[in-house]
């Protein structure tokens, strides 16, 4: 039989200071994130939108 898993608590805040938080049991797969990581990745994902309306400024 599968060995036991040891369960995790994760939190986030949304707006006006509210703490959501999840026990998750976690898989090879998952790790923890830093919002250093989370912040890396968006910047990445609107990227072309950015770079879309600077064109768009430059024309005005």
């Amino acid at each position: 039989m599968g060995g036991h898993v040891a369960s995790q608590v994760v939190s986030y805040e949304v707006e006006g200071g509210t703490e959501v938080r999840f026990e998750i049991e976690p898989t090879d797969e998952w790790h923890q994130v830093g919002s250093e990581q989370i912040v890396g990745k968006i910047r990445e994902a609107v990227a072309p939108a950015v770079e879309g309306a600077r064109a768009v400024l430059e024309q005005v």
